[in-house]
């Protein structure tokens, strides 16, 4: 993915199965709304109701896996009928039919009163898990002002609450059948919850079972669930041979493979979504070593950091 800032607006496009982020203005003709985009083709995913501009401030946040729906983020307030909330809302573009829907919205279809900016979009396009700061979103929800991850159903028109437990998450990562969510939450702690199972698990643990004792963040998942990786400033996710290494070596960051065989662990009672940033069985843990000649970067340097999880029958 590339962006492209283009004055005070942004708006992007699908191309060739891949995403841009253009200049306001384009070059070339777009297809006609109902048209499926064919390789080379460029079309506007963005557009407003038939066809207009929108009018405010887009951004792209993913494409399905399998290329027909387009996921973004936006301020404009002409992209669906009864837009009037003012915020940043989610949106999926159907670029086969040329439909906009917002799915960052409450489990009986109404808008919003909070922002929204981070989603994830699973593989066949049907889930977008999202983060927001919104009240009301789920029956019984607590109106503590905390942020909190949702799945919105696209097929069943339903919204779910995710984040029972944690507090403050956000950057939500959905695997590709939309069973596993992989978050933020906490002191930036990265966790995964099992929707089907509705278990919700801590993937920042040290060797020793501890909390990192850093912050880690940007989590992504695997299309099956089973690899979340992340970044992370913590020094004791890593068996501490592999944090030994001459000084003399130049200062690298490395990647660490851990792999474990767990089921996952209840899930925390729940707490009862801020403001949008600016554009068991017994577990057995292995750890790989470090790649030969690789040194271990200080402690304040992020690390690239990566779980593989045992495949689970439903």
């Amino acid at each position: 993915m590339r962006r492209t800032d283009g004055g005070t607006g942004r708006r992007w496009q699908v191309c060739g199965g891949g995403v841009l982020a253009a200049a306001l203005l384009l070059a070339g003709a777009a297809l006609p709304a109902q048209a499926a985009p064919t390789r080379g083709d460029i079309v506007q995913v963005d557009l407003g109701l038939n066809g207009a501009q929108p009018d405010n401030w887009s951004e792209a946040l993913g494409v399905s896996a399998n290329g027909r729906y387009g996921l973004f983020t936006s301020l404009a307030a002409n992209l669906v009928p009864g837009d009037t909330n003012r915020l940043y809302d989610i949106f999926v573009r159907d670029l086969h039919t040329g439909r906009t829907e917002r799915v960052s919205v409450a489990d009986d279809g109404s808008q919003l009163d909070g922002s929204t900016s981070a989603a994830a979009i699973s593989g066949d396009g049907r889930y977008v898990a999202f983060g927001s700061d919104a009240p009301g979103v789920v029956p019984g929800q607590r109106a503590d002002g905390d942020r909190k991850v949702f799945v919105r159903d696209r097929g069943t028109g339903r919204t779910e609450l995710i984040t029972t437990g944690t507090r403050n998450a956000d950057s939500p990562a959905i695997s590709g059948n939309g069973r596993y969510v992989t978050y933020t939450a906490d002191r930036h702690d990265i966790y995964v919850t099992d929707r089907w199972k509705g278990t919700t698990r801590l993937v920042t643990a040290g060797t020793d079972g501890s909390r990192a004792d850093g912050d880690s963040a940007d989590p992504v998942i695997s299309e099956d669930g089973s690899v979340i990786g992340f970044r992370s400033k913590a020094t004791n996710l890593l068996p501490r041979d592999q944090d030994r290494a001459p000084a003399a070596q130049p200062r690298e960051a490395h990647t660490a493979l851990a792999k474990e065989v767990v089921a996952p662990a209840p899930v925390a009672p729940a707490p009862a979504g801020s403001k949008p940033p600016p554009p068991r069985r017994t577990s057995r843990s292995t750890r790989t070593t470090r790649a030969p000649g690789a040194s271990t970067a200080p402690a304040s340097t992020p690390r690239a950091c990566c779980e593989t999880r045992s495949r689970t029958r439903p």
